[in-house]
């Protein structure tokens, strides 16, 4: 995996003096299914594992609303100090030709899926 494709300058994110957080958001009861798909009846070989994350549109509904209030818990943190800007992963910033500070589309946020 490219780290730079989601944070940038990992040496300044990822470093030992570095302050992040990271708040989480997951569907619980998605309508989505994957699939697993056996390759060989070689025990050997890796099935092939398709998670198919957000095929529902229901699902991606779903997701924007929680990535929405996720954002929003972030806007009013009550923790230490405050949270700095939202920090796009930079391929898909320029995928969607986000700007830093501009509002976020719910088609760019139905891309940061795990899929």
């Amino acid at each position: 995996m490219d780290v730079s494709q989601f944070i940038g300058d990992s040496s300044l994110f990822l470093s030992p003096a570095a302050r992040n957080i990271q708040i989480c958001a997951n569907p619980v009861l998605p309508h989505s299914e994957g699939e697993l798909r056996l390759q060989s009846a070689d025990p050997a070989v890796h099935p092939d594992i398709r998670m198919n994350y957000l095929t529902d549109p229901h699902d991606r509904k779903v997701m924007v609303a929680i990535l929405r209030r996720a954002f929003d818990i972030a806007r009013h943190w009550a923790g230490e100090g405050h949270l700095g800007p939202w920090i796009a992963p930079p391929v898909l910033a320029a995928k969607h030709k986000y700007e830093e500070g501009t509002i976020l589309s719910d088609e760019f946020l139905a891309s940061l899926d795990c899929g």
